[in-house]
């Protein structure tokens, strides 16, 4: 499951940051953080940007939804700036604390 996790969490880091000049990595949380299989479980994935706004949503919908046909999984991203990150203390623990964090490529 491990490599099927990392794997799509490269596509997604690869096509996020080839679209949008702010986007600084992928956090994975939740429940798969232990990298076995969940039955019924979706995949939470926090993506972080510097700014949002719908149309940056409507784009990063379609690349999230073909990611999930073709790895065939479900994933629950959340886009969102570092500050919207901060300002939800039980989110902020789960993701950035609890979480593991995939920078792009591009950016090591």
């Amino acid at each position: 499951m491990k490599d099927k996790i990392e794997k799509i969490i490269s596509t997604l880091n690869i096509e996020l940051s080839k679209i949008f000049d702010d986007f600084q990595g992928i956090y994975l949380a939740g429940i798969y953080t232990d990298y076995e299989e969940h039955e019924d479980e979706d995949i939470t994935l926090v993506g972080i940007i510097n700014a949002e706004d719908k149309d940056k949503r409507e784009h990063i919908w379609r690349i999230v939804g073909k990611t999930e046909t073709d790895f065939d999984a479900c994933l629950d991203f959340y886009p969102m700036t570092k500050e919207e990150l901060e300002n939800d203390e039980e989110f902020f623990e789960d993701v950035v604390i609890n979480g593991i964090y995939y920078k792009p490529e591009s950016l090591v």
